[in-house]
């Protein structure tokens, strides 16, 4: 799976779908699910998710003036971001979700998987990717170049990863949900009472997130050629087949669906948190 870091700076199923409960069947506790949580790197991951999110809030209120009030609006909404997005509420929040969605017939071909040396390799890799604070407009330059110049082999392994990590659909879900975050959470801290629940405006703003899925798809192919440049052919050819099992599908539908809704409710409580009390 793509970082979380570019999942947000450029997750998956229409947005009604992503918050349906969990489907039924032979679930895992909460300590295995954790444990997938640390092989996979999402661990470390997820909690990229509030200085992200603080990121933003700061940009934004460069870009849209707000007068007088915007120190002490940062500041509310620094606050709430802190407490509802600080990374042990996302991951606990993360590690119950998917313990809900995980199903234990699968957990021993993932932690095999986890545990290989090629496995563990890409791991490392996407975790310290994710660390990084690279601009990633250039990275996507930098995918680009690197595309142009790929054999026709290493273009055809991208464009399989690609499918099988289902990167532009959860792209488009994850930075949809952390704009619709950004913007309930500005206008909440502002003292805004007249907004619809942030579920209703999910619905109503659908077609601008399958907008931005289409639009996704070369951006996160080029910063899939950056990220794992590093990987030989052999290592990447591995990866696909591991996404393409059914382990990997039910993997990263699992956690596209626990991300999504660990955001939404989230950003519920940030803006409940930043409202003028």
């Amino acid at each position: 799976m793509m970082t979380l870091r570019a999942v947000m700076a450029a997750g998956t199923l229409l947005a009604g779908a992503l918050l349906l409960p969990p489907p039924a069947h032979a679930q895992v506790d909460e300590a295995r699910a954790e444990r997938v949580m640390r092989q996979s790197g999402l661990w470390e991951q997820i909690a990229d998710i509030g200085p992200h999110l603080k990121r933003g809030f700061e940009q934004a209120a460069q870009q849209q003036p707000m007068g007088d009030q915007a120190p002490e609006v940062l500041r509310r909404l620094s606050s709430a971001t802190d407490e509802a997005f600080g990374p042990v509420a996302v991951r606990v929040a993360a590690r119950r979700e998917l313990a809900a969605r995980l199903d234990a017939r699968h957990l021993p071909a993932l932690s095999a998987w986890f545990d290989s040396v090629v496995g563990r390799r890409i791991t490392q890799l996407e975790v310290a990717k994710s660390a990084e604070q690279a601009d990633s407009e250039r990275r996507q330059a930098d995918g680009e170049r690197l595309l142009a110049a790929a054999s026709a082999e290493r273009r055809a392994l991208i464009d399989a990863f690609s499918e099988a990590s289902r990167n532009a659909e959860a792209s488009a879900s994850g930075v949809f949900n952390l704009l619709l975050a950004m913007q309930t959470g500005m206008a909440r801290a502002m003292g805004r009472t007249d907004l619809p629940p942030i579920d209703e405006l999910r619905s109503q703003l659908e077609p601008r997130r399958q907008a931005m899925e289409q639009a996704m798809e070369p951006v996160m192919r080029a910063l899939s050629a950056e990220l794992y440049a590093p990987l030989s052919d052999a290592d990447l050819a591995a990866y696909v087949r591991m996404l393409q099992s059914p382990a990997g599908r039910h993997l990263t539908d699992a956690v596209i669906a626990s991300v999504n809704r660990v955001v939404s409710e989230s950003a519920e409580e940030m803006g409940r948190l930043a409202a003028p009390r």
